[in-house]
């Protein structure tokens, strides 16, 4: 037990100059306040780091490989998080009980997409989904607040120019 607590803690050590104050400092704060209860992210240090300063449960998918026992929560978080066409939001939402999703922004960097399994414009699906609210939107650190009741549909439904979106 001991030795897992000190390799999150060296890691959350080695990490700290990479992310910013919003995340390190500030960020279990805001959780609170926002009354999360589970997190959804893109990276298991990302995962790690946000259990070990907020106690919250995270669930989270990843860039290079992903085990065929995580494979079905890694596909429900990609779901809410817009990177797949090829399921149901509302059901993803509901499988997974998550209140709030995380992305590092840097996640999406260009040393990243060479082998990363997921989109390059993860980033900007994520910031496109309706059923996600944004709470933090200053790179590199984006948080979303995840809507339980939404209509996909109407929320997917292009804009007819004046606001409505019936023909």
């Amino acid at each position: 037990m001991g030795l897992s607590l000190s390799v999150v803690s060296d890691e959350i050590a080695n990490n700290a100059a990479r992310l910013p104050n919003t995340f390190t400092r500030d960020m279990p704060a805001i959780l609170r306040a926002e009354d999360a209860t589970r997190v959804i992210t893109v990276e298991h240090r990302m995962a790690r780091w946000t259990a070990t300063l907020t106690g919250l449960p995270v669930v989270m998918t990843d860039h290079v490989w992903v085990s065929d026992s995580q494979g079905r929560m890694a596909a429900l978080v990609e779901c809410v998080l817009n990177f797949s066409e090829e399921c149901e939001p509302s059901e993803a939402i509901e499988e997974l009980q998550a209140t709030h999703a995380l992305i590092y922004g840097g996640s999406f960097g260009h040393e990243r997409i060479a082998y990363s399994r997921l989109p390059k414009d993860g980033l900007e699906r994520a910031m496109a989904a309706p059923w996600l609210d944004p709470v933090i939107s200053e790179y590199p650190v984006y948080l979303w607040r995840i809507k339980e009741d939404f209509d996909v549909e109407h929320a997917l439904a292009p804009s007819l120019g004046d606001g409505s979106t019936d023909p």
